[in-house]
């Protein structure tokens, strides 16, 4: 799947499950306007993103599996709670090659998960 930018629970509710494959996409956005909640869920195989943003505690991102690639831009993750990489059993992988990522409430690693945390902020 390729695609410009995606909203995923703009107005109010929606999630997308991705199992497998590889999705290139330049900017994903969660749960962007007051009373609306977006979920991703990676489950398998590679998100490769410019930027993510989760604005706000209807967010949600689940790290199961899989490898996410934030490469350019930056990545902004305010869901309220951490930002768990793995869910402990399967291999995931946080890549990121250019821009910056920023955990305000944290990223915490799986066992069995990695992550290059070269321009990671967790403040």
């Amino acid at each position: 799947l390729n695609a410009g930018s995606e909203n995923i629970g703009y107005a109010g509710s929606g999630s997308f499950t991705q199992s497998g494959g590889t999705h290139h996409v330049n900017a994903i956005y969660l749960g962007n306007l007051i009373g609306s909640s977006g979920s991703y869920t990676l489950n398998g195989g590679t998100l490769h993103a410019l930027g993510v943003t989760l604005v706000s505690d209807r967010a949600a991102l689940a790290f199961n599996s899989g490898q996410m690639i934030l490469d350019g831009g930056n990545s902004s993750f305010y869901t309220g709670s951490p930002i768990v990489v793995g869910n402990g059993t399967d291999p995931a992988t946080l890549t990121i090659v250019s821009g910056n990522a920023s955990f305000s409430d944290g990223l915490a690693l799986a066992a069995g998960a990695a992550s290059d945390a070269s321009s990671v902020n967790t403040s």
